[in-house]
């Protein structure tokens, strides 16, 4: 997945901590490598089952956008 740069990193690490607190999304193993700003910063997710991957991914976005920040401006 990648978020646009204008999304602190910091704000991206939290909402995958909350993230990793919801039970429905245990199985969902996530990696985020080093930013390059002005680069858009990769989130890589990694589960067994697609589904899994669409419901973190959809997740994260809520996350981000409660917090302030939307992914699709």
């Amino acid at each position: 997945m990648s978020i646009q740069s204008r999304i602190p990193e910091k704000a991206i690490k939290q909402a995958l901590a909350q993230l990793r607190l919801d039970p429905e999304l245990a199985d969902v193993e996530w990696n985020m490598p080093r930013g390059k700003p002005p680069r858009p910063t990769k989130v890589y997710f990694e589960a067994a089952d697609i589904a899994d991957l669409r419901k973190a991914k959809d997740r994260l976005g809520d996350l981000l956008s409660a917090a302030g920040y939307e992914l699709y401006p």
